[in-house]
């Protein structure tokens, strides 16, 4: 089927058009994924001829809406959420990325929540605003790795996650920048802060009890998994900035995680999905009426699907965990 766009959508933008089965009038949405936000244009379908003809007039029609920046996110970002009479604005960021701080910023300058929850606990908040000279030297690092109540595969978990970020402020980048900037722009208008994550200790622990027993097998489950949806993320994207700025996009976050459910479950199970309910807590805890969450991309989906569950159980499940 030939359609001609209106002026406002680009020629390379990428349509999906649902003709209904039964000629009518339908509603389908349309979302352009490179330079619209999800819901920003609908497509009314009418037939132009009789039935035996299958040529439709295409009218487009644009929302009054936030405006959305282009080349960001494909889904709405952030997500509204209710609890009662409360509102829950859901943030999605990435954690190095600077349009993820000003994307903070600018949503707490707006909507003036009495709470801002972010994906931290107190100590890593207060380890985010260390300089460089007061990482861990060799010494101490050596002797986290003599700690014997800590599995092996937890410490070079942990070890890696620190060299991680070492790397990123020697390259220039500022880890958990969006997380500092929340913190700030709350202090600033008197919110209150609310570190909604389960503490770095306690998560280092729980990936050193998945993995353990397993490091061969899932080393070799790695080599075997199909890389092939995710490779074309940082394929010629510009470098670590560009790399970092691809991340805003829900649709390649979705991708990079299905691939580390397929490579490493249970790495998956214990940052992702165990982390989801205690971030969860937080969120439906707060008494609001205007709350702001700013948490990484990957959440978005745990929080959502499990948006539905009531606090008791959300306690119960943590519970579980905590066994």
């Amino acid at each position: 089927m030939t359609c001609f766009l209106c002026p406002f959508v680009r020629r390379t933008s990428c349509f999906t058009i649902l003709l209904p089965r039964q000629l009518g009038v339908a509603k389908r949405n349309l979302v352009p994924q490179r330079y619209f936000g999800e819901r920003t244009l609908t497509c009314v379908v009418r037939p132009k001829y009789p039935t035996s003809h299958r040529v439709y007039t295409l009218s487009f029609y644009r929302h009054k809406s936030e405006s959305v920046e282009p080349s960001l996110t494909t889904f709405p970002n952030p997500i509204i959420l209710q609890n009662g009479d409360k509102t829950i604005h859901l943030l999605g960021t990435a954690h190095v990325s600077e349009t993820s701080a000003d994307e903070v910023r600018k949503l707490i300058k707006r909507v003036r929540p009495q709470q801002v929850v972010v994906e931290l606990d107190a100590d890593r908040a207060r380890k985010l605003r260390e300089s460089p000279s007061e990482e861990r030297s060799f010494p101490e690092i050596f002797k986290m790795f003599l700690e014997k109540e800590v599995p092996v595969s937890a410490r070079l978990f942990e070890l890696s996650i620190r060299t991680t970020y070492s790397l990123l402020r020697r390259a220039g980048f500022v880890p958990g920048l969006e997380f500092l900037a929340a913190v700030d722009e709350a202090q600033r208008i008197q919110a209150q802060v609310v570190y909604g994550d389960r503490h770095f200790k306690d998560t280092v622990k729980r990936v050193g009890k998945g993995l353990e027993g397993k490091p061969l097998s899932l080393i070799r489950q790695l080599f075997h998994v199909d890389a092939s949806e995710v490779e074309h993320i940082f394929r010629d994207s510009g470098g670590l900035q560009g790399s970092v700025e691809k991340l805003l996009d829900r649709r390649n976050v979705q991708l990079l995680v299905q691939f580390m459910r397929r490579a490493v479950p249970p790495l998956a199970h214990v940052l992702l999905d165990e982390r989801d309910l205690y971030l969860l807590r937080a969120l439906k805890s707060q008494p609001g009426p205007q709350v702001v969450g700013v948490v990484g991309m990957a959440h978005l989906e745990g929080i959502e699907s499990n948006w539905h569950l009531d606090l008791e159980t959300i306690q119960r499940k943590i519970d579980e965990i905590e066994k």
